[in-house]
């Protein structure tokens, strides 16, 4: 896979836009950074209006819901570019739909207990 890391040299030249963004959406301006493969996104946290919109569509999987959530979300890398990163690995909109509404505050861990 292509390497989509935000270096701290790329972060600087994106601080006028993550000011703007800043502006935009405050409080909601964060950057995921994917463990396993080389992609950094700056996206904003989905709010309850978005995620309800999102997530009860029934017309939709579950997949295209995750993946509809992150395309209303990422700002940056441009949308073009997150499509050619999904085109290279189809399963990164779940881990990244999950940060997102775990960032949106409305998830929780949960654990589970054989019985």
């Amino acid at each position: 896979m292509k390497n989509y890391r935000i270096t701290d040299e790329k972060l600087k030249e994106l601080e006028p836009k993550i000011r703007e963004w800043k502006e935009m959406y405050p409080d909601r301006v964060t950057m995921i950074k994917l463990g396993e493969d080389p992609v950094d996104l700056i996206c904003k946290v989905p709010d309850a209006s978005l995620m309800e919109a999102t997530f009860e569509n029934n017309n939709l999987s579950d997949y295209k819901k995750n993946l509809q959530l992150c395309l209303d979300c990422v700002l940056y890398p441009e949308i073009d570019t997150f499509n050619q990163i999904i085109a290279e690995k189809d399963t990164l909109p779940v881990p990244i739909a999950r940060q997102l509404v775990q960032e949106a505050g409305t998830a929780q861990k949960v654990t589970t207990k054989k019985l």
